[in-house]
């Protein structure tokens, strides 16, 4: 019985190691890296702020930038960029001061939920679709890739996995406009790879 219990003992540390760790992969995964960038001119598109950071990578280029608003709904001067590390935050950093046109930036470490306050004034509520019956090894960039043409906002597609943590055939997408949604409902039963 003693060898039962000591073989049991051992499994079990190791699984809670296992859970342990995996937990920790999970929420390192979890964790979003943002800047804040200050003092830009009104007119700035997502283009300038590409060209601005071109050395530090940016989750989803110029479609992963949030302009900020004031309280009337016009450009606050402000822009929110989601980097993939913090490393890519420290290099961005650099760029503190440097200069668009006339005026000199401020670049500062940020947050996600900073973002969502000054910029989440003017957007609409988001547009969703329900995805079934989609491959078994479906990836995001396949969704991606399938409504190419509407822009699904960022970390707007939750994938429903099952037990092996591989796609069970369905997803939800959230589009940034209403005109996105009604085209990807237009693709109702077009075919993603041979489903």
């Amino acid at each position: 019985m003693s060898g039962f219990v000591s073989y049991f003992s051992v499994f079990h540390v190791f699984l809670v190691i296992r859970c342990n760790i995996c937990f920790c992969f999970w929420l390192l995964s979890l964790q979003s890296f943002w800047l804040k960038l200050r003092g830009l001119p009104y007119n700035s598109g997502p283009t300038d702020i590409c060209r601005f950071l071109k050395d530090v990578r940016l989750e989803g280029g110029v479609d992963g930038v949030y302009f900020g608003v004031n309280n009337n709904g016009k450009p606050s001067g402000e822009a929110f960029v989601e980097v993939l590390t913090e490393g890519e935050v420290e290099k961005a950093l650099i760029h503190h001061k440097a200069m668009i046109g006339s005026r000199y930036i401020e670049v500062y470490a940020s947050s996600e939920d900073e973002m969502w306050r000054k910029t989440d004034k003017n957007r609409a509520p988001g547009h969703f679709v329900r995805l079934r019956g989609l491959p078994f090894g479906c990836l995001k960039e396949d969704i991606k890739t399938f409504f190419q043409g509407s822009y699904i906002r960022p970390r707007g597609i939750t994938l429903l996995l099952d037990r092996q943590e591989r796609c069970n055939g369905g997803a939800y997408v959230e589009f940034a406009t209403k005109k996105g949604c009604d085209s990807a409902v237009k693709r109702h039963r077009c075919m993603m790879g041979e489903r």
